[in-house]
C-alpha cells in the first residue's frame, strides 16, 4: 500500500472548511455568527468574495449581477483596520467594492443603469472607479464587441466623453509631474481610464480589429505598468501566456504592487498554466512565491492538490513553502485587473 498517498487533510480542509468555493455557497455549513469565525477563515471568505467578483465580470455572467451590488450596498467586509495590497493598497473592503465596480462596468448590462445611478446619489459619486466603470457599463452596452476599427472608434469616444476626460488630457497627465503618484496609492481617475481603454482596444485586438492599437497612439500608456501588461498580453497567443507571464515574473528583480497584475494575469490563464508553473520550480531550482500563489489560486477551489503534493515533497524550502499557502491560501492577486 506504499504506492498510494495519503490524501491532503489540508487541502480537503479548503475544500470544505469555507463553505464558499468561488461563489458556491455551502449553505449548511455556514456560522451562525460572524464571531465564531477566526481571523484568517473571515479574511478567507473576503478574499473569495473579491475572486467570485471578478470572475462574474470576466465571464460577463449577468445573473449574477445582485451579487455584485449587494457587495455595494450592503454591509462592509470589516475584518482589519489596516490596508493590503491588491494591486494597489488600501483597505480589504475597498478592494472588493473596486472587484464588484470592474465587473458591472464589465458586464456592460443597460438594465443595470438605474442601480448604477443610484449609486452616484448615495456617495458613490466622487469616486474614481465608480465613476469610470459607469461609463465602461454604458460602452459595452452599447458596443460589446466591435468588429470594425470605425466602431472601435466610436466606442473610444463615448467613453472619453462619459467619463468626463478627453485623450488630450490623458496624454497631458502622463507627461506632466502628477503621472508620478506613487503605485502604492489608489489609481486617478485618468490612470483607471487609460487601463479602461487599453482593455477596450487589446479586447478589440483579440477580436480581429488588426489595427485597433492605432487609437492607442500618442497615449504612453507605458507610464501605467497594468496597461502597458494589457497590450503586451493581447499580442501574445492564448495558449503562450501563461510561459510569458512565467518568464517575466522569474525575470524581476523588484516585487512592487504591480507584480501583482503579472501574478493575477497568470491565475487567469487557469489550469493550463499549472504545467508550465511546475516546470519553472523545477527548472529553477528555488520556491518562487508568486508562482506559488498563482498555483494556489489557480487550484483552490479543488483543494489544491498539485500544492499539497508539493508539501509533502522532498524539497525542503518548497514543502514549507506550499504548507504556508496552504494554511493561508491566495486566492486573488489584484481587485481591479
Amino acid at each position: 500500500m506504499q504506492g498510494l498517498r495519503k490524501p491532503c487533510l489540508i487541502g480537503i480542509w479548503i475544500g470544505i472548511s469555507t463553505g464558499f468555493l468561488y461563489g458556491q455557497a455551502i449553505t449548511k455549513s455556514e456560522p451562525k455568527r460572524t464571531e465564531d469565525l477566526t481571523y484568517e477563515s473571515q479574511r478567507l471568505r473576503c478574499n473569495l468574495k473579491m475572486a467570485k467578483a471578478r470572475q462574474i465580470g470576466l465571464q460577463q455572467d449577468r445573473t449574477q449581477a445582485q451579487f455584485l451590488l449587494e457587495i455595494l450596498t450592503g454591509p462592509a467586509c470589516m475584518i482589519e483596520s489596516g490596508d493590503t495590497g491588491f494591486g494597489f493598497v488600501a483597505p480589504r473592503a475597498f478592494h472588493i467594492e473596486v472587484a464588484a465596480l470592474t465587473a458591472l462596468g464589465r458586464l456592460g448590462d443597460e438594465r443595470l443603469l438605474p442601480q448604477m445611478r443610484s449609486l452616484g446619489e448615495k456617495g458613490w459619486r466622487e469616486v474614481p472607479f465608480y465613476r469610470a466603470n459607469l461609463a465602461r457599463l454604458q460602452v459595452e452596452s452599447r458596443y460589446p464587441a466591435p468588429a470594425s476599427f470605425e466602431k472601435l472608434r466610436e466606442k473610444v469616444q463615448m467613453y472619453y466623453e462619459l467619463v468626463g476626460l478627453s485623450k488630450v488630457h490623458i496624454v497631458n497627465y502622463l507627461r506632466s509631474e502628477a503621472e508620478q503618484q506613487t503605485p502604492l496609492f489608489p489609481p486617478t481617475l485618468e490612470r483607471i481610464a487609460l487601463r479602461h481603454i487599453t482593455e477596450i482596444v487589446a479586447n478589440a485586438y483579440s477580436g480581429g480589429v488588426s489595427n485597433a492599437f492605432q487609437l492607442l497612439n500618442d497615449l504612453d500608456y507605458a507610464k501605467d505598468p497594468p496597461s502597458a501588461l494589457r497590450v503586451q498580453l493581447a499580442q501574445v497567443p492564448p495558449h503562450r501566456r501563461a510561459k510569458w507571464l512565467i518568464a517575466r515574473i522569474c525575470q524581476r528583480k523588484v516585487f512592487d504592487v504591480y507584480a501583482d497584475y503579472e501574478a493575477q494575469a497568470l491565475i487567469d490563464c487557469g489550469a493550463d498554466a499549472i504545467p508550465q508553473i511546475m516546470e519553472a520550480l523545477r527548472a529553477t531550482g528555488t520556491p518562487h512565491r508568486m508562482l506559488l500563489e498563482a498555483l494556489c489560486a489557480i487550484e483552490f477551489s479543488k483543494g489544491c492538490p498539485t500544492l499539497c503534493q508539493l508539501a509533502e515533497g522532498d524539497d525542503t524550502a518548497l514543502a514549507q513553502q506550499a504548507k504556508n499557502l496552504l494554511r493561508f491560501p491566495v486566492v486573488v492577486r489584484a481587485s481591479d485587473w
